[in-house]
């Protein structure tokens, strides 16, 4: 992975939690379960990439 690569994947990432943060902060029906499972399936999608 370069560098640019590195770069891109973490503000991927950064993106990812931000946007789930603030489905648990304002979404009363999303729930930890939930974000677990998009984390885990974004973490894949990006390691397989």
């Amino acid at each position: 992975m370069n560098n640019l690569d590195e770069k891109l994947f973490r503000a991927e990432l950064k993106c990812m939690v931000l946007r789930i943060a603030n489905e648990l902060c304002t979404d009363p029906l999303y729930t930890k379960e939930n974000a677990a499972q998009e984390l885990m399936e974004m973490l894949t999608f990006l390691c397989l990439d």
